[in-house]
């Protein structure tokens, strides 16, 4: 019997569901939230957290069973579009929802490119996450050796998948899919193929068949018990015994459901479903009958086709469950037939009644079909099955406990579906942007970058309009014109609880999930380790000893592995295609280098004494698709291929998508896979997913997320400093709603403190610091309305120099600090660099002069000068009129 999670990690859980419940539920529009428009209702909501974060201890015993949730294609923008559907369907505002998934104690990020493709695709995914080795595209269940429908590099390359190890270490198995059992994802699972479209032999050809490969609906009978093939490191002789005595063991339990009858049965074999419709009838060239097959060759087997069959199965009398309910895909969840078609809800719970009964465990398999909700370009259907999926985690948390159950939640791969427009607090997710666009017609929040959605109708853009926006077939617009939308490159995120939950932190290679997955379970490649049972098998096992040293060999020679340019990019400047290290090929490179990533992962300890310093890096916009691209960009600066090679931050243990501002997508702020949510990496320990909504805004700005990340408030839109009972543009409401922020309670603490800005250091980000003020743009006295100065209200820079005791300040905005006219020094000769104080005040003077030590500086030179001089304490640098960029004229602030 496993040991019992942490008293900390219970409360954990237990406050999170409070939380989600009463998200759920029906708590009105922003109006009516007066709770939310004080300091106090943000204050005690984190102090709990912390509290909670605090207490959270990783649950260190194994796990007897696993549960991977796969979202195909849920990336962070449909996380928390999903989040939000899920509240509005609940029948409140949305974004404040909680997500099952999201109450999970422990989160990484995975880099989801594949060995030759930067932007993968669900077979390359799927063997990585599922296999533990990175592939190419395309190909499931093989090593990057074998290649893309070429049947003959498919022998020698295989590689098994933790469904197979869980299988040999005598544990139940199932797949659950709201797609075909053949589709890539699932298919990962079991098979090996050079090709993801090879569901059965009609889709081969003669050449393959010819060549001895088999599709993948004949390996999903044959493969399943792992009795055919055996992968790299894992099996071989000496199984067999072990191997029959799990056939004839009454505990030995398989389910597989979802869709694909036609793949299964004879050409022509008439459809249960359809039997009217040619189209629906099997396809199987071979006369084979792979249903009958299946049951033939298992003791208590049972196979259904439709819900009330399904219902009708008892738990405790069905050792072997197929039930296959669509001829290809299952049908969207708003478009099943609730008596004919069971849920993702419903198969995934029927799945673990009957595998639970094993007494070793078992592995369990989830996958909705979000992604084919997205290719469509219809953002309704795609975010109804990832609420679906949640409904599924949420039940399989109540079948289940997480003493002895690891429970993953990840995607594949994200989509180029973002959500945006400035929307407010409650909007419809699927609603339109509150303003139009520059050809002057309404757009939706949602929108895609390419697909179907894009359309001219006599030479221009049709205007969204309402209900037809809300209607669950309605295509968003899309920017390129595809035939189908296409996946995105940028990381996905892991979410876990349950036994070894901790070993998913920090940025990892999507490969990695497998191995912690195996790792947690005493699964082949780590069934000898610390705290498992006694060696089993271990004779057989030094193909798959993990080897540190070799792990970190293989780590150091790809990081000094650079990549040739094409011939003739260089002299353009361009960097050319690259050749894949011939290493990437074989599963060993990816299988130390995930050995040598879990071997950290324990060398890790929280720090709990106090911090000295902090340090908050802020990129403003910085948003997951942001930061995979600048990982290849860097990179590829270095001659390198790109996704493989980790940034700086990178290489921070702890990741949590709540803090750091939000993403761009669209017209105005959005969530190009930063769901409304940012990316916070830190050396400290976080735990939990949350939202970057104002109190007003589902999509927010600089100056309310400033607020929230600096103050520990959520305030307005446009607002900076206050709680959200300030009013945007109202002075008067400003006086007795001033929230403090960490920089100013550090400077209390005799602290010293400082900012560093590459826009104007009055910006709504950095004046979250030092600013109470209820208008973002009021940057100097000259940006304000009269009747706001006639009622007290100051300028932002006037804040800068008299609300803190700021040591050091660099940035740009030097012409909000000095009269009205005053040349600037960098640019003497253009006026429009020149200041623009009204009230004649020049406030680079007022704050030398308050500053004993103080130094002013406005380019590089003086600024290292400055540095390295012991004698200066203060240091503010204001090397642009406006913001800090390559032109010297400044940018729109957003």
């Amino acid at each position: 019997m496993g040991l019992l999670l942490s008293p900390g990690s219970c409360l954990l859980l237990c406050f999170l569901a409070q939380l989600a419940a009463a998200a759920s539920g029906d708590r009105g529009r922003v109006g009516q939230w007066g709770a939310e428009k004080t300091p106090g209702y943000w204050n005690k909501g984190a102090r709990r957290r912390l509290e909670l974060a605090l207490a959270l201890q990783p649950a260190a015993q194994r796990a007897k069973n696993i549960i991977l949730f796969m979202g195909d294609g849920m990336g962070l923008s449909t996380i928390s579009a999903a989040r939000i559907y899920k509240g509005q369907l609940a029948g409140g505002s949305g974004e404040e929802s909680i997500l099952a998934m999201e109450t999970f104690p422990h989160m990484a990020l995975a880099k989801t490119y594949t060995i030759d493709r930067q932007v993968p695709d669900s077979a390359g995914t799927g063997t990585a996450y599922l296999c533990g080795v990175k592939a190419n595209a395309k190909t499931l269940g093989l090593s990057g050796a074998a290649e893309y429908g070429k049947c003959h590099t498919t022998f020698g390359n295989e590689v098994d998948s933790v469904l197979h190890r869980a299988r040999l270490a005598g544990k139940s198995v199932g797949i659950v899919t709201t797609t075909r059992v053949q589709h890539a994802s699932p298919g990962a699972a079991y098979a090996h193929s050079v090709s993801r479209g090879w569901y059965a032999d009609a889709n081969m050809p003669k050449e393959a068949l010819r060549d001895g490969c088999k599709d993948i609906a004949h390996q999903l009978v044959h493969n399943t018990d792992i009795n055919v093939s055996w992968g790299a490191g894992v099996g071989g002789r000496g199984h067999q015994e072990l191997w029959e005595g799990l056939l004839s063991s009454p505990a030995d339990c398989q389910v597989i459901l979802g869709g694909g009858r036609m793949y299964m049965t004879p050409k022509r074999t008439p459809d249960p479903e359809y039997p009217e419709d040619p189209d629906q009838n099997g396809t199987r060239k071979d006369g084979r009958d792979l249903v009958a097959e299946w049951l033939s060759a298992k003791q208590g087997a049972l196979y259904v086709w439709d819900k009330k069959g399904l219902d009708a199965v008892k738990d405790d009398s069905v050792s072997h469950l197929m039930g296959l309910f669509e001829p290809k895909d299952m049908r969207y969840e708003l478009n099943r037939n609730t008596s004919t078609d069971p849920s993702i809800v419903e198969m995934t719970e029927k799945a673990i009644r009957i595998l639970r009964r094993n007494p070793n465990g078992f592995f369990l398999f989830v996958e909705d079909e979000i992604d084919h909700g997205h290719h469509s370009g219809r953002a309704k259907q795609a975010l109804m099955e990832a609420v679906m999926l949640d409904r599924a985690v949420a039940r399989a948390g109540e079948l289940t406990s997480p003493t002895d159950t690891l429970t993953v939640v990840t995607a594949d791969h994200s989509h180029v579906f973002t959500f945006g427009g400035s929307t407010p607090r409650g909007n419809s997710i699927f609603g339109l942007a509150p303003k139009k666009a520059k050809d002057k017609r309404a757009y939706t929040s949602i929108l895609y970058g390419n697909g179907p959605g894009y359309s001219i109708r006599d030479g221009a853009r049709p205007a969204a309009t309402l209900p037809a926006a809300e209607d669950k077939d309605y295509r968003q617009q899309a920017a390129v014109p595809l035939e189908t939308e296409t996946h995105s490159g940028e990381d996905v995120v892991v979410l876990a609880q349950g036994p070894m939950a901790h070993l998913f932190h920090g940025v990892q290679e999507q490969h990695y999930i497998a191995h912690a997955m195996a790792y947690a379970a005493c699964l082949e490649p780590y069934a000898t380790e610390p705290g498992c049972r006694a060696a089993r098998r271990a004779s057989h096992g030094t193909q798959c000893s993990p080897q540190p040293l070799l792990a970190l060999l293989a780590l150091c020679m790809a990081a000094l592995i650079g990549c040739p340019r094409v011939a003739g990019a260089g002299d353009l400047g361009l960097m050319g295609v690259c050749t894949v290290p011939a290493e990437e090929e074989n599963p060993s490179f990816w299988n130390n280098q995930a050995a040598a990533a879990i071997e950290a992962s324990f060398k890790i300890q929280p720090k709990i004494r106090q911090a000295k310093n902090l340090i908050l890096f802020l990129g403003d916009g910085f948003g997951i698709p942001t930061i995979t691209a600048t990982r290849i960009l860097k990179a590829q600066q270095e001659g390198k291929l790109g996704p493989e090679t980790p940034l700086a931050l990178d290489a921070f243990p702890y990741v949590n998508s709540s803090m750091l501002e939000r993403g761009y997508g669209g017209p105005g702020h959005g969530a190009m896979a930063i769901p409304g949510m940012g990316l916070l990496a830190t050396q400290g320990c976080t735990y939990v997913v949350h939202g970057t909504y104002n109190v007003d805004r589902q999509v927010p700005d600089s100056a309310g997320t400033a607020t929230a990340y600096l103050c520990g408030v959520k305030g307005n839109y446009q607002t900076i400093g206050l709680s959200a009972a300030a009013r945007y543009s109202q002075c008067n409401t400003t006086a007795g709603n001033e929230v403090i922020s960490v920089l100013e309670r550090a400077r209390k603490a005799g602290k010293a403190v400082g900012l560093v800005t590459s826009t104007r250091v009055q910006h709504a980000s950095p004046s979250g610091t030092y600013a109470h003020v209820v208008n973002r743009d009021w940057y100097g006295d000259a940006s304000m309305p009269q009747d706001a100065r006639d009622q007290g209200c100051k300028d932002i820079a006037w804040q800068l120099v008299h609300n803190v005791d700021i040591n050091v300040i660099l940035g740009g905005g030097r012409k909000y600090m000095t009269p009205v006219g005053t040349p600037d020094p960098e640019y003497p000769n253009n006026t429009q660099q020149n200041g623009t104080r009204e009230d004649g005040k020049n406030l680079i003077d007022m704050w030398l002069e308050a500053r004993p030590g103080a130094r002013y500086v406005w380019n590089r030179t003086e600024m290292l000068t400055a540095a390295a001089d012991p004698s200066v304490n203060y240091l503010m640098g204001n090397k642009r009129p406006l913001c800090q960029d390559s032109t010297g004229v400044g940018t729109p602030r957003h």
